[in-house]
């Protein structure tokens, strides 16, 4: 199954004094997201990283299906994917 996207997006890290950080569309040069502080730039480096997280969670959901949907110990995590890429997707 073809899990590819078409976004891809950037993060440049800010430097001293304000330490504003930036989140941007690497295909359009569009900011996304500016952060100014630790914990909300910790956040925008996953928000850079959600598109390329997603498609592997597709993939990794596929895998898991064809070789663990048999055994219920396995279940748990499946269903976990599963929620994760709802959640991520929920508009589509």
């Amino acid at each position: 199954m073809n899990h590819a996207t078409n976004v891809d997006y950037g993060f440049n890290a800010g430097s001293s004094p304000h330490f504003q950080s930036l989140v941007y569309d690497l295909n359009s040069g569009r900011n996304i997201a500016v952060c100014f502080d630790d914990q909300t730039c910790g956040n925008a480096r996953l928000f850079a990283a959600a598109p390329t997280m997603l498609v592997a969670l597709k993939h990794i959901l596929d895998h898991a299906k064809d070789t663990f949907a048999n055994y219920d110990e396995d279940r748990p995590m499946i269903a976990m994917i599963e929620n994760a890429i709802m959640k991520a997707t929920a508009s589509e």
